[in-house]
């Protein structure tokens, strides 16, 4: 069974790297030996691969991957947040505030609660635990819990 030209022009290049399973390299050899076209691809294929080889790479400047992978951490850098460092920083602590603050202010009016619980159980006790404005039981012109002045 003979491979048709377009899958072995697909393989040549494999071919050459020697990346082939033994089965396709066996089936490339065997088209190459029967079709003139493909054997000429693969003449010109292995020529161009001999003149990128003898190609010599261009000089590097000094200082290039220094100076490409400070431009990669700057750009990095920009699009990973768009707001300046310290806007960020003064977010956090105006927040890390609110929290403390709302916490201190629980505290605050929490014991003030505290007080004046124990305020009204200290005057219950005083009058009884029926004392009430409309009680018989309590000093006329007395409030259960004293009020500002």
């Amino acid at each position: 069974m003979s491979m048709k030209c377009n899958r072995t022009m697909k393989l040549l290049s494999n071919y050459l790297d020697r990346q082939l399973s033994g089965s396709e390299c066996a089936a490339v050899e065997r088209h190459l030996a029967q079709c003139l076209s493909c054997r000429d691809e693969l003449e010109q294929l292995n020529a161009d691969r001999k003149v990128l080889r003898a190609v010599e790479p261009p000089a590097v400047p000094p200082y290039f991957r220094t100076r490409v992978m400070a431009e990669i951490r700057s750009r990095t850098v920009t699009r990973s947040s768009s707001a300046p460092v310290w806007v960020r920083t003064l977010a956090v602590a105006a927040t890390v505030l609110v929290i403390v603050g709302s916490g201190f202010a629980g505290l605050a009016l929490g014991s003030s609660f505290a007080r004046f619980e124990h305020q009204d159980s200290l005057q219950r006790e005083k009058w009884g635990q029926s004392a009430s404005r409309d009680s018989p039981h309590f000093p006329a012109g007395l409030s259960p819990i004293q009020e500002g002045p």
